[in-house]
């Protein structure tokens, strides 16, 4: 599924100092950093929304905020290293002036690369052209303004088209001293192998579930902590598809779902109706599978409480559940009315609650 990471205001990557979950990530980053020799081109990976551009955002705060460049080939930010000790993170003070300016876009030794406004259609493009990697050649022709690094955050290098990743490519075989490209990635594999191999990876992994509740309450402070529970579940170690999920039908779905559940063994036709239209109409076909993968829980809640006390009770659930876990793949394999799934399901479910050997009835 894709979700919309053009986060505005606090939330968007360049203006967010809060990242969770990736202090080894940091710490890879510092010791290499501080090492005396300093990969020109760093790649950050890991699925969507887990902070690869709030992570290189970051590393573009603190390199400009500390700006000094050691002489001889050696690059550092000191001069006499030994007398320095290695920062424990990457945190920067957001209300200095320097973080100002690039939150901004107003610092003349950041350049931030995503995709463009089309003028014609006021939206924003598919791809980064090679119009938008060629600035950074003009960039790069420029003395640094404050005598120190130059950072460059491309987000993300998935969108850029052939012509503009051999534009980069040519930029990424000889760079100029003192500069720093961070290259924002989601799949590793969709890039260019000569553009993997001039690069310093860094993988950031999936957000653990701890990790995701904290985010979640960070940025949706009003949002009750079931719901919270189940962004948390659904998100797959990703805040960014939290946060996705928390903007569209899907928890109000998941409330109307455990409100007819809870009236088991009776179960009231027109709501199913009602939550199956909902279904219907989304085309992307996303909501129909969270809905199943929603019930699919439910039934397996019972399987395992039944499970522990009467084996035999558990078998009729257990077959409800392979069913509803398999319904993804034949709806499309069969071309089904997805409607018509979610409702026979729910009937199933309803009959075998009410049934006396169910166990629940």
């Amino acid at each position: 599924m894709e979700f919309n990471q053009d986060l505005e205001g606090e939330r968007s990557p360049i203006n967010n100092p809060l990242l969770l979950g990736h202090d080894d990530a940091e710490q890879l980053f510092l010791s290499s950093f501080f090492s005396r020799r300093v990969p020109h081109a760093w790649l950050l990976t890991g699925t969507k929304g887990i902070g690869k551009a709030t992570f290189a955002y970051r590393i573009a705060r603190f390199v400009l905020t500390n700006n000094v460049i050691s002489s001889g080939k050696d690059r550092s930010f000191y001069s006499d290293i030994e007398l320095v000790k290695t920062p424990i993170n990457l945190n920067s003070d957001i209300n200095n002036p320097i973080c100002r300016r690039i939150m901004s876009g107003g610092h003349p030794d950041f350049l931030n690369i995503t995709r463009a406004l089309d003028e014609k259609t006021g939206k924003i493009k598919k791809q980064i052209t090679v119009d938008e990697i060629r600035k950074i050649n003009s960039f790069l022709s420029l003395t640094s303004a404050e005598g120190g690094w130059k950072v460059i955050v491309i987000d993300s290098i998935d969108d850029l088209n052939l012509n503009s990743a051999n534009a980069l490519l040519k930029i990424l075989e000889e760079p100029p001293s003192n500069t720093l490209i961070l290259l924002v990635c989601h799949n590793l594999m969709s890039i260019l192998e000569t553009i993997r191999s001039r690069c310093r990876h860094i993988k950031l992994n999936l957000l653990e579930k701890d990790i995701l509740i904290t985010l979640i309450k960070e940025y949706l402070v009003d949002l009750p902590v079931d719901d919270t529970k189940i962004l948390s579940r659904l998100s797959g170690g990703s805040i960014g598809r939290a946060l996705y999920l928390a903007e569209g039908p899907i928890l109000e779905v998941f409330n109307k779902i455990e409100t007819i559940l809870s009236t088991f063994p009776k179960l009231d036709m027109s709501k199913v109706h009602d939550l199956g239209n909902i279904l219907q109409r989304d085309k992307t076909g996303d909501l129909f599978i969270h809905a199943m993968d929603f019930l699919a829980n439910w039934v397996e809640n019972n399987v395992k409480n039944l499970a522990s006390s009467d084996l035999e009770k558990s078998k009729p659930w257990l077959e409800i559940w392979d069913k509803i876990v398999d319904s993804g793949n034949k709806l499309k394999l069969l071309n089904l009315d997805q409607k018509q799934v979610f409702l026979n399901t729910f009937v199933s479910i309803k009959n075998l609650t009410y049934s006396s050997n169910s166990g629940l009835g």
